[in-house]
C-alpha cells in the first residue's frame, strides 16, 4: 500500500505540473485548430465594475477611448458597486453619451453587478476590463478579429506584468503566470481554455447567461457556462494585452490568491456540469488544469509521508525524500534570502510552493468566508 501511495502522488504531481503542459504541446503541434481571424470592428460595450476607484477610473476611461479602434463604436458600461468616494462623479464629469453609469448604492459584489452592467449594454460585443491595468493601443482590435470565425464565443486577452524593482513575492507571481500563460495558450490552438484573463476578455452578450450574486470567479464561470450551453470556442489572444504591476505587497497576493482558489471550489459547486466528461466539451482541459491543482497539496503530502517512511528500506526512496526536503529548504531559506529568492530556482521553488499553500487556505477560506466575493 506504501508503494502504491507513492508513485500513485509521484505520477500525478508530476503529470499535474509538467506532463499536462508537456501533453498540451504535443496536442497543439498535431492537431491544432487555428482560429480564422479577420479584420472586424463592431460597435463594442466594454463592462466595467468597481468600488471605490475615483483616483484611477478617469486614467481607465482616457485609457479605452484612446485605443486603436472608433471611439464612436465604443460603450462603456461602469457599475459602482457600493462606492463610499466620489468614483460616480469623476465618471459623469466626463458628460459622454457612450458611457452609462451605474451608482448602486449597496455593496452586492462583482458578479451582481456585472449581470446588471450587461443587461443595460447596447451591444452585442461585450469587453470586460478591471479599472487597474493599462490595454494596449491594439488591444480591442486584437480581440474582435477573432469572432470573425463564427465558431468563436469568447476571447482571453494577456496581462502582461511590467516589472519596476522586482521583489520575490513580485518575481513568484511573474514566474508562474508566465507558466500558466504557456498552458492557456496550447490549451486554446486545440480547443478552448477554462476561463480566461478577467482584466481583459469578450464575449457575444447573445452567448452571457447571468451568474449567481456571490460567484467569486466571474472569468471562469461566464466562459464556461458559455462553452457547456452553446457549445462555442473560449480562445487565447496574446496580441491582446493589458499591462498590470506584481504585487509586492506579500499580504494583498496571499489574499488575492486565497479568494481565486476559494473561487475554484466554489466553481464546481455552482457548475458541478464541469466534472462531467459527457457534458463539457474540454473535460480534459478543465480537469487537468483545475481540479489536479487543487488536489495537489494532499498529493504531496502523501509522497512526503510515504518516501520518509520508505527512505530507511532503499537508497532511491532516500534520494527522493531528500530532494523534497532541499526543495522545501530553498523555499524557507528564500523567505530570508532575497538573492536566493530571486534566482531561478528560488523562483521555481517560492512559486510552487506558494501556489500549493494558497490551495489550501483557498479552501478554508472557501468554507468559512461568506463575502470572499466582496472587493476587501
Amino acid at each position: 500500500m506504501l508503494l502504491f501511495i507513492f508513485w500513485a502522488s509521484a505520477a500525478i504531481i508530476v503529470y499535474t505540473y509538467i506532463g499536462y503542459p508537456v501533453t498540451l504541446m504535443i496536442l497543439a503541434k498535431i492537431r491544432a485548430q487555428p482560429v480564422k481571424k479577420a479584420p472586424f470592428s463592431p460597435s463594442v460595450s466594454f463592462i466595467i465594475a468597481g468600488y471605490n476607484e475615483a483616483s484611477r477610473i478617469g486614467d481607465k476611461i482616457n485609457n479605452l477611448f484612446q485605443l486603436d479602434y472608433d471611439p464612436e463604436k465604443i460603450e462603456l458600461v461602469i457599475a459602482s458597486d457600493g462606492s463610499s468616494d466620489d468614483m460616480v462623479e469623476k465618471i459623469r464629469e466626463f458628460g459622454r453619451p457612450n458611457i452609462k453609469v451605474l451608482p448602486f448604492d449597496e455593496r452586492r459584489g462583482k458578479a451582481a453587478c456585472l449581470n446588471d452592467a450587461v443587461a443595460a449594454a447596447s451591444h452585442e460585443y461585450l469587453v470586460f476590463a478591471d479599472v487597474r491595468q493599462t490595454f494596449a493601443p491594439r488591444a480591442l482590435s486584437a480581440l474582435m478579429e477573432n469572432f470573425a470565425d463564427e465558431n468563436v464565443g469568447a476571447v482571453s486577452g494577456e496581462l502582461v506584468f511590467v516589472e519596476e524593482n522586482e521583489s520575490s513575492t513580485a518575481a513568484s507571481v511573474d514566474a508562474y503566470w508566465r507558466y500558466e500563460k504557456f498552458i492557456r495558450a496550447s490549451e486554446a490552438k486545440i480547443d478552448s481554455v477554462p476561463g480566461v484573463t478577467g482584466a481583459i476578455y469578450a464575449l457575444k452578450k447573445s452567448l452571457f447567461d447571468p451568474i449567481p450574486p456571490g460567484t467569486i470567479l466571474d472569468d471562469v464561470l461566464i466562459p464556461m457556462q458559455m462553452l457547456i450551453k452553446h457549445r462555442k470556442r473560449v480562445v487565447f489572444e496574446s496580441e491582446a494585452q493589458a499591462y498590470d504591476k506584481p504585487s509586492t505587497d506579500v499580504k494583498k497576493e496571499e489574499a488575492r490568491k486565497k479568494r481565486t482558489l476559494a473561487g475554484n471550489y466554489q466553481l464546481i459547486a455552482l457548475l458541478p456540469s464541469v466534472l462531467n466528461p459527457f457534458v463539457n466539451p474540454i473535460f480534459f482541459q478543465f480537469f487537468s488544469h483545475k481540479v489536479l491543482r487543487l488536489l495537489a497539496p494532499a498529493f504531496l503530502v502523501l509522497l512526503f509521508v510515504a518516501s520518509f517512511l520508505l527512505a530507511p528500506k532503499n537508497p532511491f526512496y532516500f534520494m527522493i525524500f531528500m530532494a523534497q526536503v532541499a526543495f522545501y529548504g530553498l523555499f524557507l531559506i528564500g523567505l530570508k534570502v532575497e538573492a536566493l529568492a530571486n534566482s531561478f530556482p528560488g523562483k521555481i521553488a517560492r512559486s510552487f510552493c506558494i501556489m500549493n499553500w494558497f490551495a489550501i487556505l483557498g479552501f478554508w477560506q472557501y468554507v468559512k468566508d461568506r463575502d470572499t466575493h466582496l472587493w476587501k
